[in-house]
Protein backbone atom coordinates (compact mmCIF):
# COMPACT_ATOMS: atom_id res chain seq x y z
CA UNK A 1 0.00 0.00 0.00
CA UNK A 2 3.00 2.44 0.89
CA UNK A 3 4.64 1.53 -2.54
CA UNK A 4 1.27 2.92 -4.08
CA UNK A 5 0.83 5.86 -2.63
CA UNK A 6 4.67 6.91 -3.69
CA UNK A 7 4.06 5.34 -7.34
CA UNK A 8 0.27 7.93 -6.61
CA UNK A 9 2.42 10.62 -5.67
CA UNK A 10 5.23 10.43 -8.16
CA UNK A 11 2.57 11.13 -11.18
CA UNK A 12 0.54 13.30 -9.01
CA UNK A 13 3.74 15.20 -8.89
CA UNK A 14 4.88 14.61 -12.27
CA UNK A 15 1.83 15.92 -13.73
CA UNK A 16 1.91 19.37 -11.88
CA UNK A 17 6.00 19.60 -12.98
CA UNK A 18 4.89 18.55 -16.69
CA UNK A 19 2.54 21.72 -16.14
CA UNK A 20 4.85 24.11 -14.83
CA UNK A 21 6.68 23.09 -17.77
CA UNK A 22 4.38 24.16 -20.00
CA UNK A 23 3.84 27.22 -18.63
CA UNK A 24 7.19 28.55 -17.50
CA UNK A 25 10.06 28.37 -19.77
CA UNK A 26 12.07 31.73 -18.86
CA UNK A 27 15.70 31.48 -17.51
CA UNK A 28 14.46 33.44 -14.09
CA UNK A 29 12.57 30.83 -12.99
CA UNK A 30 15.56 29.40 -11.70
CA UNK A 31 15.64 31.75 -8.85
CA UNK A 32 14.63 29.77 -6.25
CA UNK A 33 16.84 26.44 -6.91
CA UNK A 34 18.83 26.90 -4.12
CA UNK A 35 16.35 27.10 -1.97
CA UNK A 36 14.41 24.07 -2.98
CA UNK A 37 17.84 21.74 -2.89
CA UNK A 38 18.22 22.82 0.34
CA UNK A 39 14.43 21.60 0.85
CA UNK A 40 15.05 18.35 -1.39
CA UNK A 41 18.33 17.40 0.92
CA UNK A 42 16.50 17.95 4.47
CA UNK A 43 12.36 16.84 3.60
CA UNK A 44 10.58 14.14 1.97
CA UNK A 45 8.63 14.30 -1.29
CA UNK A 46 5.75 15.99 0.37
CA UNK A 47 7.43 19.21 1.48
CA UNK A 48 8.55 19.31 -2.98
CA UNK A 49 5.12 19.29 -3.56
CA UNK A 50 3.59 21.44 -0.94
CA UNK A 51 6.96 24.06 -2.41
CA UNK A 52 5.60 23.98 -5.79
CA UNK A 53 1.84 24.84 -4.84
CA UNK A 54 3.05 27.44 -2.66
CA UNK A 55 5.72 28.84 -5.36
CA UNK A 56 4.45 28.22 -9.22
CA UNK A 57 6.02 30.55 -10.56
CA UNK A 58 9.56 30.47 -8.72
CA UNK A 59 10.36 26.97 -9.84
CA UNK A 60 12.48 25.33 -12.23
CA UNK A 61 10.75 22.61 -13.40
CA UNK A 62 14.16 19.93 -13.59
CA UNK A 63 15.01 21.00 -10.81
CA UNK A 64 11.66 19.67 -9.18
CA UNK A 65 11.54 16.55 -10.38
CA UNK A 66 15.44 15.65 -10.02
CA UNK A 67 14.17 16.37 -5.91
CA UNK A 68 11.49 13.84 -6.26
CA UNK A 69 13.70 11.43 -7.90
CA UNK A 70 15.86 11.81 -5.66
CA UNK A 71 13.31 11.64 -2.52
CA UNK A 72 11.15 8.30 -4.14
CA UNK A 73 14.61 6.82 -4.19
CA UNK A 74 15.17 7.42 -0.63
CA UNK A 75 11.85 6.22 0.23
CA UNK A 76 11.90 3.26 -1.81
CA UNK A 77 15.16 2.42 0.48
CA UNK A 78 13.50 3.00 3.68
CA UNK A 79 10.80 0.31 2.39
CA UNK A 80 13.35 -2.02 1.68
CA UNK A 81 15.20 -1.56 5.07
CA UNK A 82 11.56 -2.08 6.44
CA UNK A 83 11.18 -5.51 4.75
CA UNK A 84 14.39 -6.69 5.60
CA UNK A 85 13.67 -6.13 9.52
CA UNK A 86 10.27 -7.13 9.44
CA UNK A 87 12.08 -10.56 7.55
CA UNK A 88 9.24 -11.66 5.79
CA UNK A 89 6.19 -10.72 3.21
CA UNK A 90 2.66 -10.83 3.95
CA UNK A 91 0.35 -12.94 1.59
CA UNK A 92 -1.43 -9.63 1.07
CA UNK A 93 1.42 -8.02 -0.74
CA UNK A 94 2.79 -11.16 -2.54
CA UNK A 95 -0.57 -11.32 -3.95
CA UNK A 96 -0.26 -7.94 -4.72
CA UNK A 97 2.98 -8.31 -6.85
CA UNK A 98 1.83 -11.27 -8.51
CA UNK A 99 -0.94 -8.85 -9.62
CA UNK A 100 1.44 -6.28 -10.42
CA UNK A 101 3.35 -8.83 -12.51
CA UNK A 102 0.53 -10.27 -14.47
CA UNK A 103 -0.63 -6.22 -14.83
CA UNK A 104 3.07 -6.20 -17.20
CA UNK A 105 3.79 -2.96 -14.60
CA UNK A 106 0.65 -0.78 -15.55
CA UNK A 107 -0.29 1.05 -12.71
CA UNK A 108 -3.16 0.01 -10.41
CA UNK A 109 -5.01 0.14 -7.19
CA UNK A 110 -6.39 -2.32 -4.70
CA UNK A 111 -9.04 -2.50 -2.82
CA UNK A 112 -11.32 -4.76 -0.32
CA UNK A 113 -7.98 -6.86 0.18
CA UNK A 114 -8.55 -10.52 1.91
CA UNK A 115 -6.88 -13.56 2.63
CA UNK A 116 -8.94 -17.21 2.68
CA UNK A 117 -7.72 -20.80 3.73
CA UNK A 118 -5.40 -22.44 1.30
CA UNK A 119 -3.25 -19.08 0.34
CA UNK A 120 -5.88 -17.73 -1.45
CA UNK A 121 -6.21 -13.32 -1.81
CA UNK A 122 -9.09 -12.12 -3.20
CA UNK A 123 -10.04 -8.19 -3.83
CA UNK A 124 -10.36 -5.53 -5.96
CA UNK A 125 -8.15 -3.72 -8.92
CA UNK A 126 -8.27 -0.83 -10.39
CA UNK A 127 -8.44 -0.58 -14.37
CA UNK A 128 -9.57 1.38 -17.40
CA UNK A 129 -12.68 0.16 -19.00
CA UNK A 130 -13.44 0.66 -22.32
CA UNK A 131 -15.12 4.51 -22.35
CA UNK A 132 -12.19 5.82 -20.96
CA UNK A 133 -13.03 5.73 -17.34
CA UNK A 134 -11.95 3.83 -14.58
CA UNK A 135 -13.75 0.51 -12.24
CA UNK A 136 -12.75 -1.81 -10.17
CA UNK A 137 -13.20 -5.32 -11.36
CA UNK A 138 -12.48 -8.34 -9.06
CA UNK A 139 -9.30 -10.49 -8.67
CA UNK A 140 -8.21 -14.21 -7.37
CA UNK A 141 -5.02 -15.18 -6.69
CA UNK A 142 -4.04 -18.58 -5.53
CA UNK A 143 -0.60 -20.23 -4.24
CA UNK A 144 1.07 -16.29 -5.87
CA UNK A 145 -0.95 -17.56 -9.29
CA UNK A 146 -2.83 -14.32 -10.20
CA UNK A 147 -6.87 -14.07 -11.81
CA UNK A 148 -7.14 -11.14 -13.29
CA UNK A 149 -10.41 -12.35 -14.83
CA UNK A 150 -11.95 -14.77 -12.22
CA UNK A 151 -15.60 -16.69 -12.86
CA UNK A 152 -18.46 -16.73 -10.50
CA UNK A 153 -17.28 -20.17 -9.68
CA UNK A 154 -13.31 -18.95 -8.69
CA UNK A 155 -15.44 -16.14 -6.38
CA UNK A 156 -17.63 -18.61 -4.56
CA UNK A 157 -15.19 -21.57 -3.84
CA UNK A 158 -11.75 -19.22 -3.75
CA UNK A 159 -13.25 -16.62 -1.68
CA UNK A 160 -14.68 -18.61 1.09
CA UNK A 161 -13.91 -19.23 4.92
CA UNK A 162 -15.26 -22.92 4.16
CA UNK A 163 -14.21 -24.17 0.74
CA UNK A 164 -15.65 -26.86 1.16
CA UNK A 165 -19.26 -26.15 2.06
CA UNK A 166 -19.24 -23.67 -0.84
CA UNK A 167 -17.73 -26.51 -3.45
CA UNK A 168 -20.70 -28.55 -2.26
CA UNK A 169 -23.25 -25.79 -2.82
CA UNK A 170 -21.74 -24.39 -6.33
CA UNK A 171 -21.51 -27.31 -8.12
CA UNK A 172 -24.79 -28.95 -6.14
CA UNK A 173 -22.65 -31.80 -5.29
CA UNK A 174 -21.74 -34.03 -1.60
CA UNK A 175 -17.73 -33.87 -2.28
CA UNK A 176 -17.02 -36.06 0.91
CA UNK A 177 -19.63 -38.66 -0.41
CA UNK A 178 -19.15 -38.46 -4.20
CA UNK A 179 -15.33 -38.88 -3.64
CA UNK A 180 -14.63 -42.11 -4.85
CA UNK A 181 -16.32 -41.11 -7.98
CA UNK A 182 -14.85 -38.02 -8.66
CA UNK A 183 -11.55 -39.21 -7.57
CA UNK A 184 -11.99 -41.78 -10.88
CA UNK A 185 -13.15 -38.73 -13.23
CA UNK A 186 -10.08 -36.52 -11.99
CA UNK A 187 -7.61 -39.55 -12.74
CA UNK A 188 -9.28 -40.19 -16.14
CA UNK A 189 -9.62 -36.39 -17.08
CA UNK A 190 -6.09 -35.76 -16.27
CA UNK A 191 -5.06 -38.59 -17.99
CA UNK A 192 -6.68 -37.42 -20.77
CA UNK A 193 -4.64 -33.98 -20.48
CA UNK A 194 -1.69 -34.82 -22.18
CA UNK A 195 -2.71 -36.79 -25.39
CA UNK A 196 -4.66 -34.14 -25.79
CA UNK A 197 -2.53 -31.48 -26.21
CA UNK A 198 0.21 -33.72 -27.63
CA UNK A 199 -2.79 -34.08 -30.49
CA UNK A 200 -3.37 -30.05 -30.70
CA UNK A 201 0.98 -29.57 -30.89
CA UNK A 202 1.11 -32.27 -33.90
CA UNK A 203 -2.08 -31.33 -36.11
CA UNK A 204 -2.57 -27.62 -34.60
CA UNK A 205 -6.14 -28.49 -33.34
CA UNK A 206 -8.10 -30.94 -30.73
CA UNK A 207 -9.85 -33.45 -31.76
CA UNK A 208 -13.32 -32.23 -33.32
CA UNK A 209 -16.62 -32.97 -31.57
CA UNK A 210 -17.71 -34.99 -33.86
CA UNK A 211 -14.57 -37.26 -33.83
CA UNK A 212 -14.70 -37.65 -30.26
CA UNK A 213 -11.62 -38.77 -28.00
CA UNK A 214 -11.47 -42.41 -30.27
CA UNK A 215 -9.50 -40.18 -32.44
CA UNK A 216 -6.78 -40.44 -29.93
CA UNK A 217 -6.79 -44.13 -30.57
CA UNK A 218 -6.93 -44.50 -34.20
CA UNK A 219 -7.15 -41.59 -36.54
CA UNK A 220 -10.54 -40.44 -37.36
CA UNK A 221 -11.78 -39.82 -40.97
CA UNK A 222 -14.42 -37.47 -40.01
CA UNK A 223 -14.18 -33.67 -40.49
CA UNK A 224 -10.12 -32.46 -40.29
CA UNK A 225 -8.44 -35.79 -40.71
CA UNK A 226 -5.33 -35.38 -38.82
CA UNK A 227 -2.09 -34.67 -40.13
CA UNK A 228 0.16 -36.46 -38.05
CA UNK A 229 -0.97 -39.64 -36.02
CA UNK A 230 1.80 -41.83 -34.18
CA UNK A 231 1.70 -45.64 -34.70
CA UNK A 232 -0.19 -46.99 -31.46
CA UNK A 233 -1.89 -43.89 -31.41
CA UNK A 234 -2.09 -40.95 -28.08
CA UNK A 235 -3.81 -43.43 -26.22
CA UNK A 236 -4.38 -47.30 -25.91
CA UNK A 237 -8.15 -47.01 -24.97
CA UNK A 238 -10.58 -43.90 -24.21
CA UNK A 239 -11.91 -44.21 -20.55
CA UNK A 240 -15.20 -44.75 -19.08
CA UNK A 241 -16.68 -42.72 -16.57
CA UNK A 242 -17.55 -44.21 -13.19
CA UNK A 243 -21.03 -45.36 -14.52
CA UNK A 244 -19.77 -47.23 -17.58
CA UNK A 245 -20.43 -44.36 -20.17
CA UNK A 246 -18.17 -42.36 -22.37
CA UNK A 247 -17.26 -38.77 -20.90
CA UNK A 248 -18.90 -36.28 -22.97
CA UNK A 249 -16.38 -34.14 -25.14
CA UNK A 250 -16.72 -31.47 -27.33
CA UNK A 251 -14.15 -29.20 -29.24
CA UNK A 252 -16.03 -26.80 -32.12
CA UNK A 253 -13.44 -25.42 -34.05
CA UNK A 254 -13.95 -21.69 -34.86
CA UNK A 255 -12.35 -19.82 -37.65
CA UNK A 256 -8.74 -20.80 -36.89
CA UNK A 257 -8.63 -19.98 -33.35
CA UNK A 258 -7.76 -22.39 -30.58
CA UNK A 259 -10.73 -23.93 -29.09
CA UNK A 260 -10.48 -25.18 -25.78
CA UNK A 261 -12.06 -28.60 -25.25
CA UNK A 262 -14.80 -29.40 -22.78
CA UNK A 263 -14.61 -32.64 -21.26
CA UNK A 264 -17.30 -33.92 -18.72
CA UNK A 265 -18.92 -36.78 -16.64
CA UNK A 266 -23.36 -36.12 -16.86
CA UNK A 267 -23.09 -38.13 -13.91
CA UNK A 268 -25.07 -41.31 -13.19
CA UNK A 269 -28.22 -40.61 -14.62
CA UNK A 270 -26.60 -39.77 -17.97
CA UNK A 271 -28.37 -36.99 -18.48
CA UNK A 272 -27.24 -33.10 -18.19
CA UNK A 273 -27.66 -31.43 -14.90
CA UNK A 274 -28.78 -32.51 -11.79
CA UNK A 275 -27.53 -33.15 -8.50
CA UNK A 276 -25.60 -34.96 -5.71
CA UNK A 277 -24.67 -38.47 -7.82
CA UNK A 278 -26.62 -37.10 -11.04
CA UNK A 279 -24.44 -34.00 -10.73
CA UNK A 280 -21.90 -33.24 -14.03
CA UNK A 281 -18.46 -33.35 -13.49
CA UNK A 282 -16.22 -30.99 -15.41
CA UNK A 283 -13.02 -31.05 -16.40
CA UNK A 284 -13.09 -26.83 -15.26
CA UNK A 285 -13.84 -28.38 -11.93
CA UNK A 286 -10.63 -30.00 -10.96
CA UNK A 287 -8.51 -27.50 -9.58
CA UNK A 288 -11.58 -26.75 -7.30
CA UNK A 289 -11.21 -30.37 -6.12
CA UNK A 290 -7.51 -30.01 -6.17
CA UNK A 291 -7.70 -26.86 -3.67
CA UNK A 292 -10.20 -28.42 -1.34
CA UNK A 293 -8.46 -31.58 -0.63
CA UNK A 294 -5.35 -29.47 -0.12
CA UNK A 295 -7.60 -28.56 2.93
CA UNK A 296 -9.25 -31.36 4.24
Amino acid sequence: ATSIALLSAHRELKGKIITSMRRHSQPHLRSNTAVLSSQCRNSNRLTALEFLQRNPTFVEPTDLWRCTVQNIKVSLLMLALSATIVGCTSTEQKATMAMDESLDGKFTSYDELQTYPGNVTCGKYLVADFMGGVEYRNFVVVNNQANKNPSPLDLAIYCSNKPLDSLNKALNIDYLAQKSEIDTIVADMTSLEQPLLDYEAANRYFPWTDQGLIALVTPSTKGNPPRNFPEGGYISEVPKDPWGRDYDYRCDPFAGIRVMYKLQSLGKDGTKGGEGHNADIKVDYLRYFAHVDALL
